[in-house]
C-alpha cells in the first residue's frame, strides 16, 4: 500500500506525511489537467509543497487537512468540508471555495488573489497576512474571522455575516 501511495504522490508532486489517505488517479484529461480524487482523506493528512492546477476537489471531505506551501491555482474546493484545514503560505490564486466549510481554517500568509468564498462558512478562520486582492466573500459567514494584516484591495463582502469578533485590517 505505501509503495503505491508514494508512486502516486510523486506523480502529483505532493509530499505525503502520513499514509492514512487513499489517493486514486482516475484520468489524464486531453488538455493535460489531472483529475485527482482523494477518496478517504483521514484526519491530519498532509500534502506539503504540492502542485495541482485546475483540479476539481469539489465536495472533498478533508477536515484537518494540511496543504502548507501548496501551489493550488484555480483548484475547485466547492462544497468541500475543510474545517480546521491549514493552507499557510500556499498559493491558491483563483481557487473556488464556494459553499465550502472552512470553519477555523488557517490561511496565514496565503496568496488567495481572486479566490471565491461565496456562501462559504469561514467563521473563526485565520487570514492574517494573506493576500486576498479581488477575492469574493459574498454571503459568507465571517463571524470571528481574523483578517489582521491581510491585503484586501477589491475584496467584496455583499450579504456577508460579521460580528464583534471579526477582525478586519485597519485602513
Amino acid at each position: 500500500m505505501i509503495a503505491r501511495l508514494n508512486r502516486l504522490v510523486i506523480l502529483l508532486t505532493f509530499k505525503v506525511r502520513s499514509s492514512s489517505g487513499l489517493l486514486r488517479m482516475l484520468s489524464q484529461q486531453p488538455n493535460g489537467r489531472v483529475l485527482l480524487i482523494l477518496d478517504v482523506l483521514k484526519e491530519r493528512e498532509v500534502f506539503q509543497d504540492g502542485t495541482a492546477r485546475e483540479a476539481d476537489l469539489s465536495r472533498l471531505q478533508g477536515q484537518n487537512v494540511r496543504l502548507a506551501m501548496a501551489l493550488l491555482e484555480r483548484v475547485s474546493f466547492q462544497g468541500a468540508d475543510l474545517r480546521e484545514g491549514y493552507f499557510g503560505d500556499g498559493r491558491l490564486t483563483g481557487a473556488n471555495f464556494r459553499e465550502a466549510d472552512l470553519r477555523q481554517a488557517n490561511f496565514r500568509n496565503a496568496t488567495l488573489n481572486h479566490a471565491d468564498f461565496t456562501n462559504a462558512n469561514v467563521s473563526n478562520a485565520y487570514f492574517a497576512g494573506a493576500n486576498l486582492q479581488g477575492a469574493r466573500f459574498d454571503g459568507a459567514d465571517l463571524r470571528g474571522a481574523n483578517f489582521w494584516g491581510a491585503h484586501m484591495e477589491g475584496v467584496t463582502f455583499d450579504r456577508a455575516l460579521f460580528d464583534e469578533e471579526t477582525i478586519l485590517p485597519s485602513a
